[in-house]
């Protein structure tokens, strides 16, 4: 189906009973929270005291508890998808969020403490990075002093750039996302 055919269709399309009705239903539902969060007191308190900030007493203010966590403590996570299994090579984008708690990578986002994260890029298992004056090329040094766990077949050896090649190779070959990332897979994807 061409896209001009797929937009006439989209656009020309009959709204059904059902639709519109639950589509009328959400706004309503939209409206009564949104009549409910106000207050006709005339404070403009916010919810922490603060005078003038006019936040609604619904909103809970955020709080730092990462001083009360202690090892073997208990993580609260929620996933929209069952993970298949742990194998970072098969997962697909949408469950590295879980993977990226249990294994190393080279580079990561920093996340945001009590806030958003700002996107900056970290170091894990590169210890720093530098790209080419094109910006094709990235370069990246590994951590020194890595080392697998004290299990076979890895058996405590030192983690090296043999390590990041295997890996890749099964990304290219087993997951599910290859043709998103793998330029070997797809020439418009872009990691060579």
């Amino acid at each position: 189906m061409s896209s001009s055919n797929y937009w006439r269709q989209i656009t020309g399309s009959r709204i059904s009973r059902r639709r519109s009705l639950g589509i009328a239903s959400g706004a309503a539902a939209a409206a009564f929270l949104a009549a409910c969060g106000g207050s006709d007191s005339g404070d403009t308190s916010s919810a922490n005291g603060t005078p003038g900030a006019g936040s609604s007493s619904l909103a809970i203010k955020a709080t730092d508890t990462s001083k009360q966590a202690k090892r073997g403590g208990v993580l609260n996570w929620f996933t929209t998808a069952e993970s298949p299994n742990m194998d970072v090579s098969t997962a697909n984008l949408s469950n590295n969020d879980k993977l990226l708690l249990v294994y190393n990578v080279l580079l990561q986002v920093k996340p945001g403490n009590l806030q958003a994260s700002d996107r900056e890029v970290a170091g894990d298992l590169a210890e720093s990075w530098e790209w080419s004056p094109d910006r094709l090329t990235l370069t990246l040094k590994m951590r020194q002093g890595v080392k697998w766990h004290n299990k076979a077949p890895v058996n405590g050896r030192a983690f090296d750039n043999q390590d990041v090649l295997y890996s890749w190779d099964r990304v290219t070959r087993l997951s599910g996302d290859r043709g998103q990332i793998a330029n070997v897979v797809n020439p418009d994807a872009p990691i060579l």
